[in-house]
């Protein structure tokens, strides 16, 4: 217990777990010093005042956190409407009817117009949040990182973030490996090894008397005559100048994948990076933004720094509106699944790459509800699946979306609703793990390439240099992956033809293509649980005090 006289440092906290001072304060830290010697300390048990006890590391105080019952919301200081979150009974329903949907419109082969119309709520759904997610990311970034910096323990929490990155991306590689070596021999199934399409054959006809050109079978000299016994008059057209070859992928080499990843660091316009989504640039500038705002704010005392308070209010709308949107939830994931099966009705492919499909769904598994929470448990002695249990319905979004940079705000609604840590916190991890964390995408790469393998009938002459440079490629995968639907495809390719030397994809890769429009989705939600669990991690083991000081 403290005696009169001393102070003691109180933080304000509404029922979102955000902090606030009051609005006509010119104090600039959002600590507030309270001496005990003038206000008497309420008990938990006093009427009129909310009581809340936050766990601290054994270092520091337990902090008390007083809100009045009274105080509106139009009172708190910069804390934007909060709309009651979508129930998960209802995202379970929107999946399960647009799976229903989308089999029905398929097997009644139902036209295109009417797959579009199906389709056109989830699209319109993704555009709003596309809209949307990128401001709010970059003001989000901005806020975070100032008030990191300012904390004075941005390094510490920016190098425990990078090193529990780093780690995830080795173990998630080296368990995607592991199981693609295990399930080899299923990938190689008479079923699913490459056939070879029979070439047409042309007949060329010379003039209007009906002669053909033909081949004598002596001296294969061509010549232009009546048809004759043993001539051969049927042709196979080879272009030569491969001047109408096309390609579906675009293919890169290592050097220019590790080059151009490096490159997207930094943006040149930054309004040209916000418009094409190049995340990365986004978030590095709005870091560097964040800092110098934030350092100029709490630098000139009692002024008003407004570069700061935009962004602050720029993160509260974006973030008010993304809530709006995100109210439709439900109806755009049964839109969104309807039409990715009413689209895709090639099923035969999915038993043919069935292997491939049970393969990635047991990884992903395995790293969510194993490989990961042991080492959440090891790190911070806490139980994982009580804070996985608020991501379920961030789970169900981002298997709708396929896309962890969409899935962003629901991901960061639910740990807001788990009162883990601030949401400066979570926005600061959330938003460069949504770009560099996508270690599901290195677990199932190893897997996608074994299958191409495998299916094209050149598995076995696997070397072992060959495993480790497939482990060491895919663990940079992890964060050189973009964050849409489908956007490992391109990664894919490059280590592919780089580890096995092949300038071709097997016929295969198209059954690849349509089997890897569920696995997407399972490597999304994966993704999403990554950050999450890296939240977890920090969140447990950074003191609360530094906590306390990032004010939303």
């Amino acid at each position: 217990m403290l005696s009169p006289g001393q102070k003691a440092s109180f933080v304000v906290f509404d029922d979102r777990n955000q902090e606030h001072l009051p609005p006509n304060s010119s104090h600039p830290s959002p600590m507030r010093s309270i001496d005990t010697s003038s206000t008497s300390i309420h008990s938990k048990n006093h009427p009129g005042f909310y009581y809340e006890r936050r766990r601290l590391s054994s270092s520091v105080l337990m902090e008390s956190s007083f809100l009045s019952p009274n105080k509106s919301n139009e009172e708190r200081d910069g804390s934007p409407p909060r709309f009651q979150a979508i129930s998960v009974r209802y995202m379970v329903l929107g999946l399960f009817l647009g799976i229903a949907l989308g089999l029905l419109v398929a097997f009644f082969k139902a036209s295109l117009n009417v797959i579009n119309l199906i389709a056109l709520p989830g699209e319109i759904f993704t555009r709003a949040i596309k809209c949307i997610v990128m401001p709010y990311i970059f003001s989000a970034v901005a806020v975070a990182s100032g008030d990191i910096m300012f904390a004075g323990k941005g390094f510490v929490i920016g190098f425990k973030t990078l090193k529990i990155f780093v780690l995830f991306w080795i173990l998630s590689a080296s368990l995607g490996v592991g199981i693609a070596l295990a399930s080899r021999s299923f990938f190689s199934l008479d079923s699913q090894k490459e056939h070879y399409t029979e070439y047409n054959y042309i007949q060329l006809r010379c003039n209007d008397a009906g002669w053909s050109l033909q081949s004598s079978p002596l001296n294969d000299s061509i010549r232009c005559g009546e048809e004759r016994i043993g001539a051969k008059m049927r042709f196979q057209a080879k272009e030569a100048t491969n001047l109408f070859k096309t390609h579906s992928i675009m293919k890169f080499s290592i050097n220019d994948l590790i080059l151009n990843t490096i490159r997207s660091m930094v943006s040149e316009n930054i309004a040209y990076s916000l418009v094409q989504m190049e995340t990365l640039a986004v978030v590095v500038f709005a870091s560097f933004l964040g800092i110098v705002a934030a350092q100029n704010y709490y630098a000139k005392t009692r002024r008003i720094n407004y570069l700061y308070r935009v962004l602050l209010q720029l993160r509260n709308t974006c973030y008010w509106a993304l809530e709006c949107i995100m109210l439709l939830a439900p109806i755009a994931v049964t839109s969104i699944i309807a039409g990715a099966l009413a689209s895709n009705q090639h099923f035969n492919a999915y038993t043919h790459a069935g292997a491939y499909v049970a393969s990635c769904t047991i990884a992903i598994f395995l790293q969510m509800f194993l490989m990961y929470p042991i080492v959440v448990f090891t790190w911070t002695r806490c139980n994982p699946f009580a804070h996985m249990r608020f991501m379920i319905r961030a789970y169900l979004y981002a298997f709708g979306l396929s896309s962890s940079l969409a899935a962003t705000p629901a991901t960061l609604s639910c740990l807001q609703k788990s009162r883990l840590c601030s949401i400066t916190l979570a926005e600061f991890i959330v938003s460069f793990g949504s770009t560099m964390n996508l270690s599901t995408s290195g677990l199932v790469i190893p897997i996608s390439c074994m299958y191409l393998a495998e299916s094209a009938g050149f598995g076995n002459a696997l070397t072992v240099w060959q495993i480790l440079s497939l482990l060491v490629l895919s663990i940079f995968s992890c964060a050189g992956v973009p964050p849409v639907p489908h956007g490992r495809t391109v990664v894919l390719v490059t280590i592919f033809t780089s580890v096995f030397g092949s300038d071709a994809l097997p016929q295969t890769f198209a059954t690849y293509l349509i089997a890897d429009s569920i696995v997407d989705r399972l490597v999304t939600v994966g993704n999403v649980n990554d950050d999450a669990l890296v939240v977890k991690i920090v969140a447990e083991t950074t003191d609360e005090t530094v906590l306390a000081w990032l004010h939303s």
